[in-house]
């Protein structure tokens, strides 16, 4: 069995006639522009073409999902993911995938000697990692999934010591930053779960996987990724000095027999292309103003925003939950909507959840907001339209200042966070979708990308 590292979270398992990819994301940004490969790569999608015949999808997020990437592989390709994916299903319906394979946990899969056992995730949403068998040799992916002892336990039981072990190592802070911005100190708790689980599953050889990306606006590169993937394996061989840890790179291939040899380049269709500055984690260094810089050029933006935010919003946000809302009533919940505009302009709007019916009104000297949201005038558009999606407008044009808090006896307690967010609770509602069907109604329009 060889294992191929395309990039990011990109996997090629080979045994026999059998080549999956498992994740394959094959252009750069990607995430509606959020995200790059790092380090950065290039995609033979030719090749890649010609060489795959089996597609694994662990989830929906768009830097393991991605349509574009696609609708570069051939259509008659088995797509193995997770049961109650609709979203994944119905994609790969409108592409043409013909044979798809939904798998729930412990589901398997054999094609010509390569046999796939879908394994769990503690996730709220539908996501499956893969145990593949092959050649008599063992490699199991979990990509993003949220393990825990059992899931671990279940795998041992078909291998007490698997040959290779895709880790996850990188214990991401993204949804700190969406709130506040101020950065978190390192993230104790979580990274000591990773390194405890890869003890747990005793693999011959350890890869740090399921990350190889830098955030597109650079001081989010300086909060937001806290670890390296070397620093990983030297904490790993602290625990257990006699294990093997090895780093690849994009392009590299694992050939995993009774030794486990690296071979960098060996993929082929990846080519690894210059690096770009190391990346060093500075939670203490500033944040920069919230920008508009346009991206999509689009045009009338403040017509097309007092459209947006005067009628369907407030129509939408007064059909909302009720006890949410009750629970903004309650809190004398003033919410601050900050929305920049190109050349910096910025236009205020005030709502107060205690005051029926709502309307917004112009924001009031000394007024205190337990709510303020920026965001970008472009991307307030674009998403709505399905241009860009949840993630793209969380880290490129989306800030929150939260001071949700209810007072009693013994002084204040926390009420709430992102999810009582009035942009977040009605206008993101089914952003993915939105961005995920527009990707797809542009490839069908024009099919001959790749």
């Amino acid at each position: 069995m060889r294992v191929g590292r395309i990039g990011h979270a990109g996997v090629v398992v080979m045994s026999g006639k059998t080549r999956c990819f498992m994740d394959p994301v094959l252009f750069s940004p990607f995430e509606a522009g959020a995200n790059r490969f790092d380090p950065p790569f290039r995609v033979d999608h030719a090749a890649a073409r010609d060489l795959c015949n089996l597609i694994v999808l662990s989830h929906h997020h768009g830097d393991h999902f991605c349509p574009r990437s696609l609708n570069v592989l051939r259509r008659n390709c088995p797509v193995v993911y997770p049961r109650d994916a609709h979203l994944i299903e119905r994609t790969l319906e409108r592409l043409g995938f013909v044979l798809r394979v939904p798998l729930d946990p412990g589901g398997r899969l054999e094609i010509e000697g390569l046999a796939l056992t879908a394994t769990g995730s503690r996730a709220s949403f539908p996501e499956l990692g893969i145990f593949f068998q092959a050649e008599g040799r063992t490699f199991w992916n979990p990509v993003d999934s949220v393990i825990d002892d059992s899931i671990i336990g279940s795998v041992r039981a078909r291998a007490p010591r698997p040959d290779l072990f895709f880790a996850n190592y990188q214990p991401l802070i993204e949804a700190e930053l969406q709130e506040d911005a101020l950065g978190t100190p390192f993230p104790f708790a979580t990274y000591s779960e990773y390194l405890r689980q890869a003890w747990m599953v005793r693999a011959r050889c350890v890869v740090p996987a399921s990350f190889g990306a830098r955030y597109s606006d650079d001081w989010l590169n300086q909060r937001g990724i806290p670890m390296t993937a070397g620093q990983f394996l030297e904490d790993l061989g602290r625990i257990d000095p006699e294990f093997q840890g090895l780093e690849m790179q994009p392009g590299d291939a694992l050939e995993v027999g009774e030794r486990i040899r690296l071979e960098s380049g060996g993929l082929g269709f990846v080519t690894l292309e210059k690096a770009e500055a190391g990346l060093d984690w500075r939670p203490d260094r500033g944040v920069p103003p919230l920008a508009d810089r346009n991206p999509l050029g689009l045009d009338e933006l403040p017509a097309r925003v007092a459209r947006l935010l005067d009628s369907s919003f407030l129509e939408r946000l007064v059909q909302a939950d009720p006890v949410w809302l009750e629970k903004l009533a309650r809190l004398e919940v003033r919410w601050r909507l900050e929305v920049v505009y190109p050349g910096d302009a910025v236009e205020v709007r005030l709502l107060d959840f205690s005051r029926e019916p709502l309307a917004w009104s112009a924001p009031r000297e000394g007024v205190f907001a337990k709510l303020h949201t920026s965001v970008t005038a472009s991307a307030l558009i674009a998403l709505e339209a399905g241009r860009i999606n949840r993630y793209a407008m969380d880290f490129n044009h989306f800030r929150m200042v939260n001071r949700l808090y209810e007072v009693h006896r013994g002084g204040v307690s926390w009420a709430g966070g992102r999810s009582d967010e009035p942009l977040t609770r009605v206008l993101f509602a089914g952003a993915e979708e939105r961005y995920v069907d527009r990707q797809v109604d542009e490839i069908l329009a024009s099919p001959s990308e790749g």
